[in-house]
């Protein structure tokens, strides 16, 4: 013998007009179960929908997220050390893995090269710039370097050194 409750539940498809108040209260709590145990295809179309909307949405806002610099300010969090340099597309044969950095989400920085120079202070990331503000030496301008690339393991930035262009590629430690 069927169930009070099976007994009041419907199929949207071809459903009756008679008690249809106490069939909607019934299928508010089983809606699970009607979807499983009938075959209506509203409610798959529905379902599809939604499903589709909201990877809409989500792929949506990554794409914003990252185009307003979102995850750059926490992907380059971390420490970081030299790989290669190239100086005017010139590779510098060199073992690059004494310049290091480090970048804390408060925005402090470190820096040290190959002949032991340490550098200290802050930093911001604006659109694909880093720039640096040094706390341990005397000047007041701040240094900006272009990031070409920003990804979980590898930064590569674009300096310009007194007219000659220097790329650095770092690697996460």
């Amino acid at each position: 013998m069927p169930s009070s409750a099976s007994k009041y539940q419907m199929n949207f498809c071809d459903s009756p007009t008679n008690s249809f108040n106490i069939q909607i209260i019934s299928n508010i709590f089983h809606l699970y179960s009607f979807t499983q145990n009938y075959n209506c295809p509203f409610i798959g179309m529905v379902r599809k929908r939604n499903i589709l909307l909201f990877l809409v949405a989500f792929i949506t806002l990554i794409f914003v997220l990252i185009n307003l610099g979102g995850f750059k300010k926490y992907i380059i969090l971390g420490n970081w050390v030299g790989a290669h340099v190239a100086e005017n597309g010139n590779s510098i044969k060199m073992d690059w893995s004494k310049v290091k950095f480090t970048f804390k989400l408060n925005g402090d920085y470190s820096y040290t090269n190959p002949s032991e120079y340490t550098e200290h202070g802050k930093y911001k990331l604006e659109k694909n710039m880093l720039i640096t503000q040094p706390s341990n030496i005397q000047t007041n301008q701040p240094v900006a370097v272009e990031i070409i690339q920003l990804r979980l393991t590898s930064l590569i930035l674009r300096m310009n050194d007194s007219g000659n262009e220097i790329i650095l590629q770092l690697k996460r430690l």
